[in-house]
């Protein structure tokens, strides 16, 4: 396992220098999601890591190496980064200061933050109500202009929108479009793959039957049972299975973790 230094917070990190309102730059961030905090910003604060720590496999491969120089510069006070997404004007960043080992190759992420830049100026910091959370993750651009947030186990959550001059931060929606509109999908993220089906089901998307051979006896007995999309399952570790379904317009890949297989993803193919 993999330590570091604890901060005493970094809601009180924030608070030092900040003045009350809205930045300098006239952007109104509105935070609806009760497990984040945002506090506007003129500078990162210093990290919990030396420059010169390595960072242990597997957490190592769960970073990246920064691109931008908001996310150069912000490894150089202390962080290690994420996620780099940029979207018109704006540049968001994900990093954290604590990484934990786990099984499959899995890390968890604390001390986890975003930061938001307009025109390479700072904003302000998106960050967890406490250290320890480890729901700040990765950040991808979704259709739509939508930045997706997910956990350190890549469960997308969070919906950050971006308006001319507003930020919205928001639970993520119950249902996305992809493939230019030409299909939807429910919000099956965190259910069971039994329920989750039946709300894939009711929204067109036609399982695909598995015929292909697999090792692992309780695969077979899951097509049996119904769930006849089952591609295959990891027989250790967090115990990953995946799934197919199809639409006229896309290919619809799932997968689940866990003793209850609960959706932690999934995935586009447009035809």
């Amino acid at each position: 396992m993999v330590q570091y230094f604890r901060l005493i917070g970094l809601v009180l990190l924030l608070s030092v220098g900040m003045g009350s309102g809205a930045s300098s730059n006239s952007v109104d961030v509105v935070n609806e999601v009760t497990e984040l905090e945002f506090s506007y910003l003129n500078n990162i604060p210093k990290g919990p890591i030396s420059i010169d720590f390595n960072v242990e496999w597997p957490c190592k491969n769960h970073l990246i190496e920064p691109e931008t120089l908001n996310g150069k510069g912000i490894y150089q006070k202390g962080w290690r980064v994420l996620s780099e997404q940029t979207l018109g004007p704006y540049e968001f960043i994900s990093f954290a200061g604590e990484f934990i080992n786990s099984t499959s190759a899995m890390c968890f992420f604390q001390q986890g933050n975003i930061a938001i830049f307009k025109s390479g100026k700072l904003i302000g910091v998106v960050y967890t109500s406490s250290a320890d959370e480890d729901i700040i993750g990765k950040l991808q651009i979704a259709e739509g202009g939508i930045i997706q947030l997910s956990s350190s186990l890549g469960m997308p959550w969070v919906d950050i929108r971006i308006t001319k001059d507003q930020i919205k931060i928001e639970n993520r929606a119950s249902i996305q479009s992809f493939c230019n509109g030409t299909v939807i999908i429910p919000d099956v993220v965190g259910k069971q793959i039994s329920e989750a089906r039946k709300s894939l089901i009711e929204f067109a998307w036609e399982p695909i039957i598995q015929t292909e051979e697999v090792v692992l006896s309780f695969v077979e007995r899951m097509r049996q049972s119904g769930i006849v999309e089952t591609i295959d399952c990891g027989g250790t570790g967090m115990g990953y299975c995946s799934f197919e379904y199809e639409s006229p317009n896309a290919t619809l890949w799932v997968q689940s973790a866990g003793d209850e297989d609960r959706v932690l993803y999934h995935s586009v193919s447009c035809k």
